[in-house]
Parts: C-alpha cells; sequence; structure tokens
C-alpha cells in the first residue's frame, strides 16, 4: 500500500456534521465513511453513473419545470434500468438461463 494523502476538501458546516451524524449512526467516523466510499468507487462496487454527477435532491427541488424534474427522473430510470440490464446479462453469462 502507498503512502497515506491528506485529502482536503470544502463542505458547508451544516453537511458535514450531518455527514458525520450518519457515520456515527453506523458506527463509523466521517473519515472511515469517505475511504469506504472511495474504494467502492474504485473497485465498482459503488456505480458513479447511476445519477448525473452535477445533480442531487437539492438541484432537483430547485428546478422550477415540472417537465425539467420530469426529464431528468425519467434520464435516471433509464441509466438504473440499463445498469439492472447489464447485470442480469453479466448474471446469465456466469450463472447460466
Amino acid at each position: 500500500m502507498s503512502e497515506s494523502k491528506l485529502a482536503t476538501f470544502k463542505l458547508d458546516g451544516d453537511r458535514w456534521q450531518a455527514f458525520q451524524e450518519k457515520a456515527a449512526q453506523s458506527d463509523r467516523t466521517a473519515s472511515e465513511l469517505l475511504r469506504q466510499f472511495v474504494d467502492g468507487v474504485i473497485d465498482g462496487s459503488i456505480d458513479t453513473a447511476i445519477a448525473p454527477a452535477r445533480w442531487g435532491l437539492e438541484q432537483l427541488e430547485s428546478i422550477s419545470s415540472m417537465e425539467k424534474r420530469i426529464d431528468l427522473i425519467g434520464d435516471v430510470e433509464q441509466r438504473i434500468e440499463a445498469r439492472l440490464q447489464q447485470f442480469e446479462g453479466e448474471l446469465l453469462g456466469k450463472f447460466g438461463a
């Protein structure tokens, strides 16, 4: 394993506090939870392609047009469906029909 790297990033205080509380609820520190997230992204167990990278719930709630909201939700649903089909194909390939 390579030398540890200290990573810093900006996050507003309320969000950091809420994240620390969520981590504590699962008996982990915020740092442990972040390391697990990074490991999951690297090993592929966390799929970052499911939702658009720049769109979170806050952004979705701030969109005034219902049509735009429906389009975004439809896009996310399509991405999820595509991933499910991919996993189904992988499972069938490994274990047969």
